[in-house]
């Protein structure tokens, strides 16, 4: 919805609930566990919040970046797209997390939220410079995102991954939110087919569509409620015919 903006002033803010409803599309929480033989465990930790879109969205991103007041962004020319990152855990503990907390997200990328505060808050108390605070934040890594590479997995054979949260009450009460969720996830399609009955043999359909992962199917059905419109149709695994996904038509 920003995309065609040009940023002339710094002092432009998004409203909180609009920000959230953009994480919960496109945002991500990452926890980076690396080999560093300068270390004494041998391994380096680092958490990030990250954004990343393509470079057309460079103003939205700006947008963002501004109502935060804080993070970084990069331009990658090889994928043509933009990256907002905060690292810093001072910034992280003070700007994103009171930001999230108070303006909470809705999709089950809550559940990564949740378990990446606890592995900043072992960072914070330097657990991740022992063996025994790095192997808790390889437990917590295990359930966030895509869980462990193959490396971390050999590296750690010990690893219990901790019981993911479950994200309940995803009930739309922000219509900033919704704003935010749909520049980020949602799609508007002017589909063109032929008909028969129609005098210029065609007709034309218009449709907004937003798809998410089978785990947010009460939030899908929030928005039927939300929009007082529309239906939740499920979405299928080409080859095995799972039920995987869930798209959202009017």
């Amino acid at each position: 919805m920003y995309s065609s903006l040009v940023v002339v002033n710094s002092k432009i803010k998004l409203d909180p609930y609009f920000v959230t409803g953009f994480i919960d599309g496109e945002g991500s929480f990452t926890i980076s566990v690396q080999k560093n033989q300068k270390l004494q465990t041998g391994w380096e930790v680092q958490a990030k919040f990250t954004i990343k879109l393509h470079q057309k969205d460079k103003a939205i991103l700006e947008l963002i970046q501004s109502t935060l007041g804080e993070g970084i962004i990069f331009n990658d020319n090889t994928t043509k797209s933009v990256i907002l990152i905060v690292s810093s855990i001072n910034y992280l503990q003070n700007v994103i997390i009171p930001h999230l907390l108070k303006y909470p997200l809705l999709t089950q990328k809550k559940a990564d939220f949740i378990l990446w505060v606890k592995v900043i808050e072992l960072i914070k108390n330097k657990e991740h410079l022992t063996l025994k605070g790095l192997q808790k934040i390889v437990n917590l890594k295990a359930s966030i995102n895509w869980g462990l590479t193959d490396v971390l997995k050999s590296a750690f054979p010990n690893t219990i991954p901790v019981k993911r949260p479950q994200v309940e009450n995803q009930v739309i009460k922000d219509p900033n939110w919704i704003a935010g969720f749909v520049s980020a996830e949602g799609c508007f399609m002017v589909k063109i087919k032929s008909n028969s009955k129609s005098k210029i043999g065609y007709s034309i359909e218009l449709r907004f569509i937003i798809t998410q992962h089978i785990r947010d199917e009460q939030l899908m059905n929030s928005l039927v409620l939300y929009f007082g419109c529309g239906k939740v149709y499920p979405k299928l695994d080409k080859q095995s015919k799972q039920k995987v996904g869930l798209e959202y038509t009017v």
